[in-house]
């Protein structure tokens, strides 16, 4: 199976994309699919829900992708951490990459310092890299993420039409990105998140996103529920919350939409 490389994309916070992350994550895992998840977003709620000991694993052990920057041999598969799941890794993020962004500004090659240590271990280990990031369209360590990638993938919330409003700024970084590098990455369809059914700024964010992303829209959204909240609160996906929750079932077909997206482009 080709890997498919992944980087979720939206200059605007609180709109889900760490939830999606996980919970797509964690569902390809349990589909069977080798996944890896790298967190660039200095919050770290990607990798404290995933990791299994996160204080240990990571700031104990000095296993972040900060300090796989900082030492000059490091490479993806020396700081790659287990999960809870066998079939789900994670390259997990800490306060300090705040820092290491700031840092990587002055590199020769800012933009592709995680290429330069994407080694082949962890080329042919996965078949699913997604990519976590913060909601700023200058970071650095996303356009890293884009220069490596085969998608990138908006995330909009129903709740809020500013997330909308932010898509142009990160299409005109994918752009400088794409034509810097002579890349070809691919939309994937957005996904909304934050979705009720019978509410009209929901079904206005919803046409307006069928009318402003060429690459369309996954059929599928993610209802607005307080199950996601109290999953995020106890660190942990919503599968293993409750993967009986109607919520839990969007993720499901969600992740079936986005595996038959990317065997179209096989």
């Amino acid at each position: 199976m080709k890997q498919n490389i992944i980087t979720l994309v939206c200059n605007k916070g609180g709109v889900g994309r760490s939830t999606t992350a996980q919970n797509v994550a964690y569902k390809l895992a349990e589909m069977d699919y080798k996944v890896l998840v790298c967190d660039l977003d200095s919050q770290a709620n990607t990798s404290i829900t995933l990791a299994q000991d996160y204080e240990g694993q990571v700031i104990k052990a000095k296993k972040s992708i900060t300090d796989m920057i900082e030492t000059d041999s490091g490479y993806f598969s020396d700081y790659i951490l287990s999960t809870r799941h066998i079939n789900l890794d994670l390259l997990a993020s800490s306060w300090k990459l705040d820092m290491t962004e700031n840092s990587i500004r002055n590199d020769a090659s800012p933009n592709t310092i995680l290429k330069d240590r994407f080694d082949s271990n962890v080329k042919e280990r996965y078949d699913y890299v997604i990519f976590d990031t913060p909601p700023r369209k200058t970071d650095k360590l996303t356009h890293n993420a884009l220069v490596m990638s085969d998608y990138y993938w908006y995330v909009v919330s129903a709740e809020d039409r500013w997330s909308l409003d932010a898509k142009g700024p990160t299409d005109l970084v994918i752009e400088q990105i794409t034509n810097s590098y002579n890349l070809e990455i691919k939309g994937m369809p957005a996904v909304i998140t934050k979705f009720r059914k019978a509410n009209k700024l929901s079904l206005l964010v919803r046409d307006e996103c069928e009318r402003l992303f060429e690459q369309g829209v996954f059929k599928q959204t993610i209802r607005e529920t307080t199950h996601i909240r109290k999953s995020s609160a106890m660190y942990r996906t919503i599968f293993e919350y409750d993967r009986r929750t109607d919520v839990a079932k969007d993720y499901l077909a969600l992740t079936e939409e986005l595996i038959n997206e990317c065997n179209k482009n096989v």
